[in-house]
């Protein structure tokens, strides 16, 4: 999911550099994760809206039954970091 990170860079008047919006791009997440803990195979960022985890899940059970990998990780999170304001 999108970062509300943005936000609070804006609030603060911040002008993000590289390795901000890089730490921040939902879409690479999934690579850094994989690089860190040293796994090898696609890794990939899955976005559905409301059915993100459980479709991560699906494409992970489907590997494993097809056989592409002897192991898969998948799960999900949704981080709201500032109050909503009205």
């Amino acid at each position: 999911m999108g970062t509300d990170y943005a936000c609070l860079l804006r609030e603060a008047g911040v002008s993000p550099d590289a390795h901000t919006l890089l730490g921040n791009d939902d879409a690479a997440l999934a690579a850094r994760i994989a690089y860190i803990l040293d796994l090898k195979g696609p890794a990939l960022t899955v976005k559905t809206a409301c059915s993100s985890s459980l479709v991560a899940r699906a494409l992970a059970c489907r590997g494993l039954l097809d056989g592409e990998a002897d192991l898969m990780l998948a799960g999900g999170v949704t981080l709201f970091c500032i109050p909503i304001r009205s």
